[in-house]
């Protein structure tokens, strides 16, 4: 995955506290600038605790930053925006639900989709949200947008019933046949 969610217990309880993490993806440039050693400046490899990592699945490079980016108090390395490739980032939440899709703004994409999960006290519905961005900056306006409700429908909406797809095609369908004649 893209983005890592750990919850961590706390000492002497099963109250827990949530780490978040973001991934930035590098792009060449920001490749060679965390492997290159860079004299009188700060090599990026050696900012905060952040490593070089490379995905499994695709071979690209990344470095993770730990903290929830849309708390105004979580400071990130400052990874220059000509280093960026994407930014990515995931979360759940249990209230509050929007639309499941895709919703976009500014250039940043975020996936919205529900899903139940089971445990001792029964099924427990939550939504996923996951965010490719091409900054923290814009990562942060899509989040706080979409679950703030200010971005109202998604571009493409996965909630879409049966019934309403049909009557859609049956629009579409006599518009079509509409505009021929």
């Amino acid at each position: 995955m893209a983005v890592i969610k750990r919850l961590r217990e706390t000492k002497g309880g099963t109250r827990g506290t949530l780490s978040m993490s973001v991934r930035i993806w590098l792009n060449t440039a920001g490749v060679r600038a965390m492997e290159t050693p860079q004299q009188g400046r700060a090599n990026l490899l050696k900012v905060g605790e952040s490593s070089l990592r490379v995905d499994t699945e695709n071979g690209r490079k990344y470095i993770t930053l730990n903290g929830d980016p849309n708390d105004p108090s979580t400071v990130f390395t400052n990874v220059p925006r000509r280093f960026i490739r994407q930014v990515t980032f995931m979360d759940n939440f249990y209230k509050g639900f929007r639309t499941d899709g895709l919703y976009r703004h500014k250039g940043a994409t975020a996936r919205v989709e529900t899903r139940e999960s089971g445990g001792n006290m029964g099924a427990v519905q939550h939504q996923n949200i996951s965010i490719s961005a091409g900054s923290i900056r814009t990562l942060r306006e899509i989040y706080s947008k979409v679950r703030a409700g200010e971005l109202l429908k998604p571009n493409i909406d996965w909630a879409i019933s049966e019934t309403d797809l049909t009557q859609r095609e049956a629009e579409k369908i006599a518009t079509e046949a509409t505009t021929k004649h």
